[in-house]
């Protein structure tokens, strides 16, 4: 019996060392394991920031107009405020994106003064269609992961090694007496492009006022920029869009450029016509709508050719800029007695028609040209086509002089009953 014991405990003593090392065995599978998914996920990791990386570099190299900011030199008295040189190479940033922005809402307002902003969704559409926005970045080191990387190197060894033209912004804002000056260098693989400095009144003790100044000094900066990379965003930087809709004050502040100077910049722009063909179309049409306010304020006949001119320049190198300024030109032809002239603005609607057939607005600005001449075929021809896209009439328009006239006969009332109640808004 004794040995059956001896037997059965080394029985135990076996089974309990065999699951001890199946015990072990298990936890070191599953530690290789969690080893092998950290190497991986680790891998991953690195090949994700790698894939980044290189997507950063190669978004920089590919980015039309893109520039880095050396070390800007800042006055110690600035920097303890908090304002160091990182910090205004992205105010400058910052900035150049929110004078480019608003610049749609600008060219919306210069070609729809006397109309309501709500019937002009049309126009302030093909405004953003249109105009192109020369996205202007800056380069920066970035932070992954607490380390530092020097894409601004990298992109700049990079570009020439692709042959891409490296431009970099540097400078100084230093301080003398109760002064700070801002002196910027705008470079181009090496070659001055562009120099600028300003002085403003500084005073290191009055916090308030120096974030002030920062805003100024960095807005200063972004203009500087635009007006080497576009000069049309720096020339509308004036223009007070709220004005046109409140007054028949002058829209421009010519805080930034006189009148003679803004005229200057546009004609350099509209005659170089074979380097930017784009930016020469805009030139023309802002050209036109500038001597069209000039001419609403002062009168002078000068001032109405002028405006035509550059407005027919416009559509001339880009037929679909009657959406534009095809407003403003027409209302210029049909407020003469002319019938030459009023012919010519009829012509400008009907090309507005045929550009965009779903401007209502336009269409029943000649139907109430047509009605007043009693040109019953053409009437009836516009008429006809508006409500194919969409023109709804109320009881209250019926009773328009324009439709008045012809509530008797059976052809408007054909047209009424066939589409009018299709048309209805569901609000």
């Amino acid at each position: 019996m004794s040995t059956r014991k001896v037997d059965s405990g080394e029985n135990t003593v076996e089974e309990n060392n065999s699951g001890n090392k199946s015990w072990f065995s298990s936890i070191q599978n599953f530690n290789d394991k969690i080893a092998q998914l950290v190497a991986f996920n680790t891998k991953l990791l690195m090949f994700v920031m790698l894939i980044f990386f290189i997507y950063l570099i190669l978004a920089s190299i590919l980015q039309g107009e893109t520039f880095s900011v050396n070390e800007l030199n800042v006055h110690p008295s600035i920097e303890e405020k908090g304002y160091n040189s990182a910090f205004i190479a992205k105010k400058i940033s910052y900035d150049i994106a929110t004078i480019v922005n608003e610049v749609p809402d600008k060219l919306f307002a210069m070609f729809s003064a006397g109309v309501s902003r709500e019937k002009n969704e049309i126009l302030y559409q093909r405004i953003v269609d249109k105009y192109v926005k020369k996205e202007i970045k800056i380069d920066m080191d970035v932070n992954v992961g607490g380390v530092s990387i020097p894409l601004r190197r990298l992109t700049k060894t990079a570009r020439s090694a692709f042959g891409v033209e490296n431009k970099s912004l540097d400078g100084d804002l230093t301080v003398e007496d109760d002064l700070l000056i801002m002196t910027l260098g705008l470079n181009s693989n090496g070659i001055n492009k562009g120099y600028q400095s300003i002085k403003y009144h500084y005073n290191p003790s009055d916090s308030a006022k120096v974030f002030d100044i920062i805003e100024v000094v960095t807005k200063d900066a972004a203009r500087f920029v635009l007006s080497k990379y576009d000069p049309l965003v720096t020339l509308l930087i004036d223009f007070n869009p709220d004005l046109v809709y409140s007054s028949r004050d002058s829209v421009w502040k010519e805080r930034v450029y006189k009148d003679h100077e803004r005229l200057k910049i546009l004609k350099e722009l509209y005659l170089n016509d074979k380097k930017d063909l784009e930016m020469a179309i805009w030139a023309h049409a802002i050209t036109g709508a500038i001597y069209f306010e000039k001419f609403g304020r002062l009168e002078l006949s000068n001032y109405k050719s002028y405006s035509i001119y550059h407005f027919k320049k416009a559509i001339e190198m880009n037929p679909s800029f009657v959406d534009i300024v095809g407003m403003d030109l027409a209302s210029i032809y049909l407020d003469s007695e002319d019938s030459a002239s009023i012919n010519e603005g009829i012509n400008t609607y009907e090309e507005m028609i045929w550009s965009d057939p779903m401007n209502i607005e336009i269409h029943t600005k000649l139907i109430k040209i047509y009605a007043k001449q009693e040109n019953t075929m053409a009437y009836y021809r516009v008429l006809e086509d508006a409500f194919k896209h969409g023109l709804y009439l109320s009881d209250r328009d019926l009773k328009r002089s324009q439709y008045k006239a012809y509530r008797d006969q059976d052809k408007f009332n054909t047209l009424l009953s066939k589409y009018n109640e299709k048309n209805k808004p569901l609000i």
